[in-house]
């Protein structure tokens, strides 16, 4: 940038001559030195506004969020718009925000525009060439040169409704018909055709004149996060919204555990913090009366010296001594709670912590099922055990039958 013919009458000292005492004029021009050079330089600083960004797979209102706290920049746009972009991968280092920008909208239906220090965000003009075409003749090629003509596909050969089709260089957009066929016209050879669609990836293909073109797009597969819900025994919770200490156990991991009924057994090395104690005298003997026993428990060792140290437990909300009578096949979930949001729940009672067990249900026009899970123990063969085997006398050599 040049500048001609710069006068400021008021950094004349001539002028000022007789007038205003000579270092004080100085002061002056200094003054007016320095306030010309901040602008200058801010002026510089916004045309020179360079960004730091990488990203995989983000949004674009992640990209433009990062972009504004970096500038300064304000970003207008419509929500609608911005929310019906495609992801983008990108990665900036010092990079230009013009040259930013223009990546980041390099595979979008959406154009930019700067102004000062706002930057206003539209939907490039559509022109729906594919919108009065009529049905044509798949068996039979375009006539003329310049005109682009198809069909898309799934990756079982299947014709493709609704998927838009853009082309960059006339920034022209058609949407397949029932047939999956499209058409452009006057278009050049090579050049760069986007398909896209919410349930199927994105893919760039070069136009091909004079001929029939075939598409096949793959699937976009999403994956989805496993969602984890605790029950209190009162409610049930999402993983968000949990504040205490929870923990749920592996049920696959439980359910192949087929060597013993023994529900806490069963638990063993699933849940931290929850011990499960072993050897002679480390049962709950017969608590409901029918003869069966399971192993004690330990939650984060002994908290409270009036009551036993076994967790507090707990059956479809209901309190029970212990899960000798629970069915271990019948068992839907199990949670463990294990601080003090237990106690806030169910009282003193849960000063060791509370496990709580859902069990199955049946659910409204279920179709019948069932399930069969069968093992064997075999105790061994105990040390010094002798066997009575059979003598020649016992034995009937003529019927081959033994006495």
């Amino acid at each position: 940038m040049q500048i001609k013919h710069l006068r400021l009458p008021f950094l004349c000292l001539s002028r000022l001559k007789g007038k205003v005492p000579t270092k004080t004029a100085l002061a002056m021009k200094l003054t007016a030195i320095l306030m010309i050079t901040m602008v200058l330089q801010g002026s510089a600083r916004t045309i020179a506004q360079t960004v730091t960004y990488s990203g995989k797979s983000v949004s674009i209102a992640q990209v433009l969020s990062a972009f504004r706290a970096q500038t300064g920049f304000r970003f207008f746009y419509r929500n609608e718009d911005v929310r019906s972009a495609l992801p983008v991968t990108v990665e900036f280092k010092n990079t230009p925000l013009q040259l930013a920008l223009e990546q980041t909208f390099a595979d979008q239906l959406l154009d930019f525009d700067i102004q000062g220090n706002t930057v206003f965000i539209s939907r490039k003009p559509i022109v729906r060439s594919g919108a009065t075409i009529p049905y044509f003749n798949m068996t039979t090629a375009p006539d003329r040169t310049g005109d682009v003509m198809g069909i898309v596909r799934d990756e079982k050969q299947n014709p493709l409704a609704g998927i838009t089709v853009y082309c960059r260089s006339t920034h022209t957009v058609t949407v397949t018909d029932a047939q999956g066929q499209f058409m452009f016209k006057n278009i050049s050879d090579g050049d760069s055709l986007l398909f896209s669609s919410i349930s199927y990836e994105s893919l760039n293909v070069r136009a091909i004149t004079g001929s029939m073109m075939t598409v096949h797009l793959k699937p976009r597969i999403a994956k989805l996060e496993a969602v984890t819900v605790y029950n209190t025994g009162f409610q049930t919770l999402d993983k968000e919204r949990a504040t205490g200490s929870f923990a749920k156990p592996d049920m696959q991991v439980y359910k192949d555990r087929t060597g013993t009924m023994d529900l806490i057994a069963r638990l063993e090395g699933q849940v931290p913090g929850l011990q499960v104690a072993a050897g002679i005298g480390q049962y709950n003997a017969d608590g409901n009366g029918n003869g069966v026993t399971t192993r004690k428990s330990l939650i984060r060792g002994i908290t409270s010296v009036s009551i036993g140290p076994d967790p507090l437990y707990v059956v479809n909300g209901i309190v029970i001594a212990e899960f000798s009578t629970i069915n271990v096949d019948d068992i839907e979930d199990i949670t463990v709670l294990k601080d003090a949001a237990a106690a806030a729940i169910w009282g003193a009672r849960a000063a060791n912590g509370v496990i709580v067990i859902t069990t199955k249900t049946g659910n409204k026009s279920q179709r019948l099922s069932i399930n069969y899970n069968g093992f064997v123990n075999y105790p061994g063969i105990k040390q010094n055990q002798k066997f009575e085997f059979l003598s020649e006398l016992d034995i009937d050599i003529g019927n081959r039958k033994i006495i």
